[in-house]
């Protein structure tokens, strides 16, 4: 396996740090690393000319841009706007003020400068891991004779019909796929591993694709606005918390 990565720092002591962490994670794994670096955000954006440029992005929180402080949430946002939320970001800085404002672009993690190897070596494993579930599939059958293949990280929301508990609808970012004869309870067991939580009791969400929540609703990367219920609403928080740090 070869990942695509950028490293972002407009220092050499943090280029050459995560150069060689991924080295020594590069020998113990046998992953390889094809490494774009880059001394300020600018011209990390410039290289972005497509969605799927980078599997990981490693980005400093605060570097200047001609004298001018920038820093690295503003970055993921214009990422993210792309869109491109597939993209793994793992913030290297020594400023945990910012921690919080990550979770707003889907940070992967958040990392110190001065984190040990096992600690890094722990962060790839689970990221790795996300980027491997990416490629699974689901199959949906709409029609007696027509089948679907979707990327699961490609589907935004998964929804019952009012009245209709077995006509279940798939979204994605361009179409929606509607099936008969599934439950939308055991998808949400089939697809707890895969970053999907209620948000309510007739709409899995997938955590790839909120960008933003509020006490009652979410919102989606469609730009759809999801209700939270009571019921569900300390299951989805805790399970966002948890998922923030792998995706």
């Amino acid at each position: 396996m070869i990942l695509k990565t950028a490293i972002c720092d407009d220092e050499k002591e943090g280029i050459e740090c995560i150069n060689r962490l991924l080295e020594n994670y590069c020998i113990d794994t046998g992953i390889e690393f094809s490494k774009s670096v880059f001394n300020n955000p600018d011209d990390l954006l410039r290289s972005y000319t497509s969605p799927g440029v980078y599997d990981i992005i490693f980005l400093d929180v605060e570097m200047p841009v001609n004298g001018i402080p920038k820093n690295g949430i503003d970055t993921a946002k214009a990422i993210r706007n792309i869109p491109d939320n597939d993209v793994r970001l793992i913030y290297i800085s020594n400023y945990p003020a910012y921690m919080q404002m990550s979770f707003d672009v889907q940070a992967s993690q958040y990392l110190d400068k001065n984190i040990s190897y096992e600690r890094f070596h722990s962060v790839m494993d689970t990221i790795i891991q996300g980027i491997s579930h990416d490629s699974a599939l689901m199959r949906v059958k709409t029609g007696p004779d027509q089948w679907n293949l979707l990327r699961i990280a490609d589907i935004i929301c998964i929804s019952s019909f009012i009245g209709k508990r077995d006509l279940i609808s798939f979204c994605t970012s361009d179409h929606e796929y509607v099936e008969s004869g599934r439950n939308i309870y055991t998808l949400g067991e089939t697809l707890k591993d895969q970053h999907f939580v209620f948000a309510n009791k007739n709409c899995l969400v997938n955590m790839r694709h909120v960008i933003q929540f509020t006490h009652n609703s979410l919102q989606l990367s469609n730009l759809e606005y999801i209700e939270i219920s009571r019921h569900f609403r300390k299951q989805f928080i805790e399970q966002f918390s948890k998922s923030i740090l792998i995706i």
